[in-house]
């Protein structure tokens, strides 16, 4: 009884402070405001302090111009981290990327994003300087998968994907829809800067048969020439596309394909996704990469595609390569 008389003297003290307390509902809430206000700030203006960015300058052009951009997060978990700068203004509005796989594209393509999200929120910024338009929206294809603390290309994360795509795919899609799908987007965009004067966009692709078929240069009003390198650059004869690579120097290692990223941005084209050396990192069979390279090949000639000396049959390809492939995310969770 002492104990159910406590609880009954508890309960009702409880009320009262609730009532007492909600007489100033409005006040508290503001103040709760009001703190998350200044945590935010405070926080803002520590990492300001303690990774060294910078104020950047807003206006209402439809335009980003930066110089020596960083990953705020991909920085502080690498050695060295290659700054880059970004160029969107009313010439380069739309930067197409192509490079091989690990260059540095999506770390590039987030960089972009978080550089024109930070700035908008109020934040300082991982640039050395930054004059940055406002926008009302975002939209972007990077996945949450593809996180900087994991040292993994997009296609390498996208073979970690094979397994579950093979087991529901129906009928193909083609190269030459892709390609295809990808020059209708470019001329779109193209179509839209003309007469919006935007939107700002960047992308990466692989599709380097657009920069290979007449046909589809013509239709994009793009032309190829070499610069004072001797490097092949795309031109866009209506200056609004800007067709840039994330460079990569050849290495000295076995296989022949086996280059050194750069993780800079020039004025250029790639002439590989380097695919093949991905592959092999993650793990797939070589017998399998030397067919892939072999039905390139033929496709690359117009020649016939012989079936392989072992009569090896696809669905043995196709489970080799998905017991590759998991053998090598398995080992790449277990490293990290």
């Amino acid at each position: 009884m002492q104990i159910s008389r406590h609880l009954i003297n508890a309960k009702e003290i409880f009320i009262k402070l609730y009532q007492s307390v909600m007489k100033f509902e409005a006040s508290l809430y503001d103040m709760i405001d009001a703190i998350a206000r200044f945590d935010c700030y405070l926080s803002m203006a520590r990492a300001a302090y303690l990774f060294k960015l910078t104020r950047p300058v807003l206006h209402n052009d439809i335009t980003i111009v930066a110089s020596n951009v960083r990953h705020p997060l991909h920085e502080i978990i690498v050695d060295i981290f290659i700054p880059n700068d970004v160029c969107l203004d009313g010439s380069k509005i739309i930067q197409l990327y192509t490079g091989e796989n690990g260059s540095g594209k999506s770390v590039y393509l987030t960089m972009v994003g978080l550089l024109q999200y930070m700035a908008q929120i109020g934040s300082f910024v991982a640039a050395s300087s930054a004059t940055v338009g406002i926008v009302t929206k975002m939209f972007t294809r990077v996945q949450g998968c593809e996180t900087s603390s994991y040292s993994r290309s997009s296609f390498t994360i996208d073979c970690n994907q094979i397994s579950t795509m093979l087991k529901h795919c129906d009928e193909r899609t083609s190269l030459k829809d892709g390609v295809c799908l990808m020059a209708s987007l470019l001329k779109s965009l193209k179509q839209t800067v003309k007469q919006k004067g935007g939107p700002k966009v960047v992308i990466t692709t692989h599709f380097l048969e657009i920069f290979k078929d007449a046909t589809l240069m013509n239709y994009l009003r793009f032309s190829k020439t070499i610069n004072a390198n001797g490097e092949p650059i795309i031109v866009d004869e209506d200056a609004i596309i800007t067709c840039n690579v994330m460079s990569t120097l050849p290495s000295n290692q076995v296989p022949l394909e086996a280059t050194t990223a750069l993780f800079e941005s020039k004025v250029g084209i790639a002439s590989s996704s380097n695919a093949f050396r991905c592959a092999s990192l993650a793990g797939v069979d070589e017998r399998i990469i030397n067919r892939a390279r072999y039905i390139a090949d033929c496709i690359e000639n117009s020649l016939p595609i012989a079936p392989p000396e072992d009569r090896i049959t696809d669905k043995e390809i196709l489970q080799k390569l998905i017991e590759d492939v998991k053998n090598a995310h398995r080992d790449l969770l277990d490293t990290n």
